[in-house]
């Protein structure tokens, strides 16, 4: 009864605390896919790891404090599915606990997006390069040719030096073909991935993070628990009790009867 009367007396003068969860999808990186697109696959669970470092980072913390106002700390966890990650907050009452819930999630998401834009920039840029020395090698290639060319054109086709020049030009091209092949199919392929990041870029609203589910205000508090922690007491007491009578009973060495 006492320990029963004790926990009941802490759990109703203690204050509630509410818990709510965000739940989050994450969304592959489709830089890394572009940029090396024979890549072996990432191992899901390491991605989950690696995005909850994120999701405790310095960075994240520093920018929900600054939107919120003041730090929120968060539990961030899998989700159980392999892309699916759950953030809970807590606070005194159930419509804080979820504002800071999505608080944090919204800032998370805005700061993953903020990377992810970041690095589509860096990856056109490097792309672009690539792009550029491929041009230039097809160019070179072709300098030849485009200067029997341009002579050509200033014959007529019955001057003896015409045939000369196609026979050369021909020449030239059948020897270079394949170098200008194989320049040229890099050239395209780059080109198809500049393609690619330029639509993700202006396809890329979330940041490679989807909020499912928003946190909602939660109707019970999940601290304290009264009538749990009532009946633990209550189950502890009796066999605080129980213990102490057999003890009690042991030490007694007393004469009672004849």
């Amino acid at each position: 009864l006492i320990l029963g009367g004790f926990s009941l007396f802490q759990d109703l003068r203690a204050e509630p605390v509410y818990a709510a969860n965000v739940q989050l999808l994450l969304r592959s990186d489709v830089t890394s896919t572009v940029l090396a697109p024979s890549s072996a696959p990432v191992d899901p669970t390491r991605a989950i790891q690696n995005e909850l470092s994120i999701i405790n980072s310095r960075q994240v913390k520093e920018a929900v404090a600054e939107a919120y106002g003041k730090p929120i700390v968060v539990r961030a966890i899998a989700g159980g599915e392999d892309d699916v990650i759950i953030l809970q907050a807590k606070a005194s009452t159930a419509a804080a606990a979820a504002e800071r819930a999505n608080v944090y999630a919204t800032t998370y998401q805005s700061d993953r997006l903020e990377t992810l834009l970041d690095g589509l920039t860096s990856a056109k840029s490097v792309i672009q390069q690539q792009i550029d020395d491929f041009q230039a090698q097809v160019d070179k290639i072709n300098e030849p040719l485009a200067a029997l060319d341009a002579e050509i054109l200033k014959l007529a086709p019955d001057d003896p030096r015409y045939a000369t020049l196609v026979n050369t030009r021909q020449q030239i091209k059948e020897r270079t073909e394949a170098e200008r092949n194989e320049a040229q199919n890099q050239l395209n392929d780059y080109q198809q991935r500049l393609q690619i990041l330029q639509l993700s870029e202006r396809l890329t609203t979330t940041g490679g993070v989807q909020i499912l589910n928003p946190a909602a205000a939660p109707s019970t508090p999940v601290s304290p628990t009264v009538i749990r922690n009532l009946i633990q007491s209550l189950v502890i007491g009796l066999f605080v009790g129980l213990g102490l009578a057999f003890l009690r009973d042991q030490l007694d060495d007393s004469l009672r009867t004849k």
